[in-house]
């Protein structure tokens, strides 16, 4: 934070000056600077975008009744939102995991969300490979969508970064995450279930592995 020093004509300047913030603190003039916020350019972050702002122009294509609907049903959730978000919300989802083709103009017929998964287990399979499997659901019409994350020792409290591992529908029974980390290194999964509507469980408790 800088200080200030203003001359008999200007005692107070307010607002943004040449990249930073004029303002007063405890009466005193003080020059902030406003750093530009960047654009995440990440791939997996400008796959999300894209597929937000496919799924907006999309919406605009739909007739007032459907509009209506989906506003009905938004209105329904937990979380507060509005038509328009739920239809990119939920077509964004299907579009990322299933492709293009796979989005709904009908909302869902309730707010509700599919069931968790149980009975997840990762099994090392060999050096490059560990393969996911669950006990239910075993729906054909249910997804399952597979995170994991790795760190170099057990520290429970770090904050892992979560990548995509794989999917496949529920009777599939399995997904095998083909992966080039070194012997030793302990990964974490999680999966969730998508339903035909885009909605998703909640994530199941972290499994831990170590590669061998």
């Amino acid at each position: 934070m800088a200080k200030v020093t203003y001359s008999a004509l200007v005692d107070t300047i307010r607002g943004k000056l040449n990249g930073s913030i004029a303002s007063q603190w405890k009466g005193i003039n003080v020059l902030k600077s406003h750093p530009t916020p960047r654009q995440p350019r990440t791939e997996s972050q400008q796959l999300v975008r894209g597929l937000m702002n496919n799924h907006a122009g999309d919406w605009y294509g739909l007739s007032s009744t459907l509009k209506d609907l989906w506003n009905r049903y938004a209105s329904l959730l937990s979380k507060p939102m509005t038509g328009l978000n739920a239809y990119i919300k939920q077509n964004s989802n299907l579009d990322r995991y299933l492709g293009s083709g796979s989005a709904i103009s009908n909302p869902p017929p309730t707010p509700s969300t599919p069931e968790a998964i149980s009975g997840l287990s990762i099994a090392v399979t060999d050096s490059l490979n560990n393969t996911i499997t669950w006990a239910s659901p075993t729906g054909s019409s249910d997804y399952i969508i597979a995170d994991y994350s790795f760190m170099a020792g057990l520290d429970d409290g770090s904050n892992p970064r979560w990548s995509f591992a794989g999917g496949d529908y529920a009777d599939q029974a399995n997904i095998v995450h083909n992966h080039a980390f070194p012997v030793g290194t302990v990964m974490r999964y999680r999966a969730r279930v998508m339903d035909s509507y885009g909605r998703v469980s909640p994530n199941t408790s972290v499994t831990t592995v170590t590669v061998a």
